[in-house]
């Protein structure tokens, strides 16, 4: 097995529920374990296209891409990592290696499944470490076995959320030593540290300004931004916009409800 790593970011309300069970859990057994998961945009089109009984993971880490990069929104599924052991696959059954999400309505299995023996195909090797290859950026995997447990997690990634006097890597840490996991916690570094703390600082206040407001359209966001953030959201590519509305409704909903 080629040395990367596979990534699943999830908020702070559903981590717990993922602990108390044991495992990743698919977004059916997530809601049977717990009345009140994180909704997301995406639940009724997953229900509709049959992945609701599946548990998912992504080979980029999807976090990094605003720790890094200059205009990019956090990731919207969660501002908590597990970081997976790319060995995972050999506990699970009915694996899926796809170019894009199978929750996607474009998804075809014959354009975009991708062999296991054929994944190293899209890496690139970096000193001792494979990194996805950009044009598979989307690449991810999904297993029927709707569970993957935490023996699979190499450690944890945490955006350094603050709310209400409450660190969220703090709280991952205590549930981590609550449930007597051993597993290391890190704190996402980030590039320009206190530029980008300052930008999410600024998105966590106006998540809890919104409280928890769904918001779905661009234009909608275009006449709510907070003046300090006008220049960081002007600059946000257009992709980035529902990826943005996304991110303040569940960081509300999924985390900072539950960390204050």
């Amino acid at each position: 097995m080629i040395n990367f790593n596979l990534y699943h970011a999830i908020p702070l309300n559903d981590l717990r529920t993922y602990f108390e069970q044991g495992g990743i859990l698919s977004r059916a057994k997530l809601s049977d374990a717990n009345p009140y998961f994180t909704r997301f945009f995406s639940d009724p089109k997953d229900l509709k296209l049959g992945c609701w009984n599946r548990a998912f993971g992504n080979f980029t880490d999807l976090g990094a891409r605003f720790a890094n990069f200059e205009s990019y929104c956090p990731n919207a599924f969660g501002a908590i990592t597990l970081v997976l052991k790319p060995d995972v696959f050999e506990s699970l059954g009915d694996v899926k290696i796809t170019k894009i999400s199978v929750s996607q309505q474009n998804y075809d299995p014959k354009a975009h499944d991708i062999d296991i023996e054929n994944l190293k195909d899209c890496f690139s090797k970096k000193g001792e470490r494979y990194f996805v290859k950009p044009n598979y950026q989307g690449l991810e995997f999904s297993s029927a076995d709707e569970f993957i447990k935490l023996t699979n997690v190499a450690y944890i990634l945490v955006d350094p959320i603050e709310y209400k006097g409450q660190c969220l890597i703090e709280k991952v840490r205590s549930l981590v030593d609550e449930f007597d996991l051993g597993c290391k916690v890190i704190p996402r570094a980030l590039k320009n540290e206190e530029q980008k703390k300052k930008i999410l600082a600024s998105l966590v206040d106006w998540a809890d300004e919104l409280g928890g407001t769904l918001l779905h359209k661009n234009q909608e966001l275009a006449s709510l931004v907070p003046a300090d953030l006008e220049a960081w959201f002007d600059a946000l590519p257009k992709p980035g916009r529902p990826i943005l509305a996304s991110w303040l409704t569940y960081t509300y909903n999924g985390t900072l409800l539950h960390l204050a």
